[in-house]
């Protein structure tokens, strides 16, 4: 591998997020969980919607258990604050690299 391909490499490494296995487990819960918790009402709804355009789609609504929708919006929360997080602490990274010293 020549130099620039893995400056590359590692640049992309250092700017891919990465989400912590506990907190992935979390979210595939809580979709678990939703997807569980739907009626078979439900599901028959779901099945009928999804052959419409997405225009037809807009605004329509189907029952859901409200717990499993809280569980969702919850681990989306937590995943959007994990990644607020790793943009800081990159953005903190490279300004750090961009201060340069010069001997007097």
């Amino acid at each position: 591998m020549d130099a620039m391909a893995d400056r590359r490499q590692r640049a992309l490494a250092m700017a891919t997020p990465v989400v912590p296995r506990a907190k992935l487990d979390e979210v595939l819960a809580a979709t678990a969980a939703f997807a569980e918790s739907l009626s078979p009402d439900t599901r028959r709804q779901l099945a009928a919607l999804e052959k419409l355009a997405p225009a037809q789609i807009a605004g329509q609504t189907v029952p859901v258990d409200v717990a499993a929708v809280i569980g969702l919006v919850h681990a989306h929360g937590e995943i959007v604050e994990l990644l607020r997080a790793e943009i800081a602490r990159l953005s903190s990274e490279l300004q750090a690299s961009k201060q340069t010293s010069f001997p007097l």
